[in-house]
């Protein structure tokens, strides 16, 4: 069983975070999620990974 978190309601959205999806980013994974989270609460679910770019330290 995969945990998640739920964030509260804001500007008519509601945040779903999958617990693996903070270890682990595969594609296939997150669209499963998306897919059943839509198909059991029978609504659109929009799912996507935002990768932010590390920055090296200036010298």
């Amino acid at each position: 069983m995969t945990k998640a978190y739920v964030s509260l309601p804001k500007n008519g959205w509601i945040t779903v975070y999958d617990q693996m999806s903070d270890y682990e980013f595969k594609y296939t994974e997150i669209r499963k999620f998306s897919e059943n989270l839509s198909a059991n609460l029978s609504t659109v679910a929009f799912a996507f990974i935002a990768k932010v770019p590390i920055l090296a330290a200036s010298k």
